[in-house]
């Protein structure tokens, strides 16, 4: 069942940074916190005559709702409905990707090396290493790291890491910070290696 994307169209393209050195979100993004708390802040455009404000509001508070209802308490909540301009912004916090996951029907999983092989995800992969992009990290490497953090995803978004990126797959692009990354899946998921 998807959520929240029934009513939206198309995200926006670029992050701007603000001059006080704070990311200010201007296109569809995933902020991950330190403890693995995800801020989905969803922007699109917004046309009054085509949709209500509160109506979204209240459908987004009502599928959050259900979804607690039968997967625990606190684990979607909806923070914000706002118009601004042409643009409609959502904000939707999940306490884990995998709240994520399974509310928005994507994959997402954000935890250590040694968390992902445990969950079954197939970690024959090879990341390109950031420093050079010129060095790989294969599966027996990336083994060896256990308690370093992984994403893995099948979206294409914008993510907001809490720390920096060291390793990356194909179809992962690298903003101007090394906390900031976009990713465009093709056939397979996306993965990021934290430092």
């Amino acid at each position: 069942m998807k959520k929240i994307r029934v009513f939206l169209l198309v995200p926006a393209v670029m992050l701007l940074l603000c001059a006080c050195g704070e990311t200010q979100i201007t296109t569809t993004t995933i902020r991950i916190d330190k403890s693995g708390k995800i801020t989905h802040t969803i922007v699109d455009s917004f046309e009054e005559s085509y949709y209500d404000l509160s109506e979204m509001e209240k459908m987004a508070g009502d599928e959050a709702k259900e979804y607690n209802d039968s997967h625990g308490n606190g684990l979607v909540t909806v923070d914000s409905v706002a118009a601004e301009g042409d643009e409609v912004r959502v904000v939707m916090e999940y306490q884990n990707a995998a709240a994520y996951s399974d509310f928005n029907e994507e994959v997402l999983f954000y935890g250590t090396v040694s968390e992902a092989v445990q969950a079954g995800y197939d970690l024959d992969i090879s990341l390109i290493d950031l420093k050079d992009n010129t060095q790989y990290l294969t599966r027996d490497d990336l083994l060896k790291m256990g308690e370093k953090h992984l994403l893995i995803t099948s979206e294409s978004m914008h993510f907001i890491m809490p720390s920096n990126l060291a390793y990356v797959s194909e179809g992962v692009i690298i903003s101007e910070g090394r906390k900031e990354a976009d990713t465009v899946p093709e056939d397979s998921c996306c993965y990021i290696l934290l430092k």
